[in-house]
């Protein structure tokens, strides 16, 4: 398992969610968290969260 953040769009706000999933391409990572997530993916990684994005709004969801 790998924590990913992703950034998504929702309701013209960029938000970030933190998420642990399988190990994976991160190419093929923005289709699995879109289906996930509902709503469109901006950026996908893992690691350390880029500086500037660190404070943004928490998107929450429910699976």
């Amino acid at each position: 398992m790998q924590d990913y953040w992703v950034f998504v769009l929702n309701n013209n706000q960029i938000q970030k969610v933190t998420i642990a999933a399988p190990e994976m391409d991160l190419e093929d990572s923005k289709e699995y968290f879109k289906n996930i997530l509902k709503v469109p993916i901006l950026e996908v990684g893992y690691g350390t969260v880029p500086k500037g994005f660190r404070k943004l709004k928490e998107f929450e969801y429910c699976v």
